[in-house]
């Protein structure tokens, strides 16, 4: 619509059916070319050089009509069991498509200039050459590529309308509001037995940044703070961990969340388990902090949120 002459013209109604294509005898255009309004069906730019039905979704083209997409899934190989031309998981009204940002990873440029990659579980090759944003991208392969995904929890992010926003912080959490991971690529965790002495062994930084993926998607499940975590260890951690063990990966899981049967290790790699001098692991730790340093005070940086700090749970 627009304003002319202090009324309000409306230059576009449309009605549709649950695929995108349009109901007949059911909207109208207007009638001059610069007043066509390009948008239609969820938002999305019209494709009329192809089709009255088509629109651009940004990473590929839709087709209304048939309620397919006209070029495969990047992510297909994910979801085996659906076609790469499905939409919607076949179910239109339950379910959106976005444009398939799974995480975006904050980080400066070579000018001290903030940037931000979005990853996508298959664009690693065109990341820029940060070390903040390559752990990154290094720790959601380790995951995935072992199979280690239980219950496709990064590929549900990746296939949801939520972008989530990955930043650097000295000790790895989330913010159980606003979509946000804070993540140490060179700190992961020394298991201990229940004597709280005796070491049971190690978990890669990239576990805990799986931790804090689980920690994003449960959000929906609105549950409280003890039940969250402890669902969190024993059922996905330790499940991922489990997959990790049978692909030779040196990891040990917890039997329960409680603080005093961890603590805070250094790796020099974010798929490490081999535990690093004080030293050597601030010393990586500052090449991640370097890499996505904003401004002085950058743990207390306006993360995105409306300029509100957010509220952060340690892993």
């Amino acid at each position: 619509m627009k304003f002319k002459g202090g009324y309000i013209l409306f230059l576009s109604k449309h009605d549709y059916e649950p695929y995108g294509s349009a109901l007949p005898y059911r909207g109208f255009e207007a009638s001059k070319t610069e007043d066509k309004y390009k948008f239609g069906y969820n938002g999305q730019e019209k494709e009329s050089e192809i089709g009255n039905d088509d629109y651009d979704f940004g990473a590929r083209i839709y087709d209304g009509r048939i309620g397919r997409w006209i070029s495969s899934d990047p992510l297909a190989y994910q979801l085996s069991s659906t076609s790469p031309y499905c939409s919607f998981n076949n179910n239109p009204i339950a379910f959106v498509d976005d444009g398939g940002e799974i995480y975006r990873i904050f980080y400066v440029d070579k000018n001290n200039t903030q940037q931000h990659f979005d990853f996508d579980g298959t664009n690693g090759g065109s990341a820029p050459n940060n070390p903040f944003v390559n752990a990154v991208i290094d720790s959601y392969n380790y995951i995935v590529n072992n199979s280690a995904d239980y219950k496709d929890i990064m590929l549900n992010i990746a296939t949801s309308s939520t972008v989530v926003d990955v930043y650097y912080r000295r000790t790895s959490g989330h913010s159980p509001k606003g979509h946000t991971i804070f993540y140490n690529p060179a700190q992961g965790l020394t298991v201990l037995e229940n004597n709280k002495r005796k070491v049971k062994g190690m978990s890669s930084p990239a576990v805990s940044f799986y931790h804090e993926s689980v920690h994003d998607y449960l959000q929906q499940e609105k549950l409280d703070y003890y039940d969250e975590e402890q669902k969190v260890a024993k059922e996905y951690e330790k499940n991922a961990i489990l997959k990790l063990i049978e692909k030779s990966k040196n990891e040990t899981y917890r039997d329960d969340y409680f603080d005093y049967k961890i603590k805070q290790t250094y790796f020099s790699n974010p798929t490490s388990t081999i535990e690093v001098g004080k030293a050597v692991g601030k010393a990586a730790q500052a090449v991640y902090k370097f890499a996505t340093k904003i401004f002085k005070g950058h743990s207390k940086a306006k993360y995105n949120l409306n300029g509100k700090v957010p509220k952060q749970k340690s892993t």
